[in-house]
């Protein structure tokens, strides 16, 4: 049996829309994330060019499902950073040391995920962004229950925690100075972590 033969007999069993999903992610990474097509994504896995209709209305939802896609794994690494210590401060810090090894692995994959306009309601993508957020403010929580931080202050936070986060992922990351993006955001992080205790 040909490759294509057994691609076309995966697709029956409703693996194309998974299968677009990585062509899209694999085109972003190598074009960046606004050359995507549906077009060169079916030729990229050898369909017609009328197939990914079947799946996907047009671009932006593929590029919706693409995202959703990178939140989910996105979280699930923000998730094993905390949880790989019983320190919640140290847990914190490891969340941030995954944003920033996400974010230097697959830039593209930050791109798509907080700069790409999507004008079309997506509940899948609305609902894995709030996950990834959700898990952040867990990290967050356990410093309150610590008594590192009050209640009153976990929101804010949590915020700046992510804004240094995403700054040591995508600019720090960028730097060509020979930025530390890793060892500066643990930093930054404990300085503002301390300064809100008590």
């Amino acid at each position: 049996m040909t490759v294509r033969a057994k691609r076309k007999q995966a697709y029956h069993h409703g693996n194309l829309r998974v299968e677009l999903i990585d062509a899209a992610l694999k085109l972003a990474k190598e074009n960046g994330v606004r050359a995507v097509s549906l077009t060169d994504a079916a030729k990229a896995l050898g369909v017609s060019a009328a197939a990914p209709y079947r799946h996907f209305a047009d671009k932006e939802a593929l590029l919706a499902a693409a995202a959703e896609r990178c939140f989910i794994e996105f979280t699930e690494a923000l998730q094993a950073g905390r949880r790989s210590t019983e320190n919640a401060l140290e847990g914190v810090l490891r969340q941030g040391e995954a944003y920033v090894r996400f974010g230097q692995k697959s830039p593209e994959r930050l791109d798509l995920m907080f700069s790409m306009h999507f004008t079309k309601p997506c509940d899948g993508l609305d609902q894995a962004s709030s996950a990834a957020y959700e898990e952040l403010l867990e990290g967050v929580r356990g410093l309150v229950r610590e008594g590192r931080l009050s209640e009153s202050s976990l929101q804010s936070t949590a915020h700046q925690l992510w804004f240094l986060a995403h700054g040591a992922a995508t600019i720090g990351s960028a730097s060509p100075s020979g930025l530390d993006a890793m060892a500066l955001l643990r930093e930054s992080a404990t300085v503002l972590i301390k300064g809100r205790s008590g």
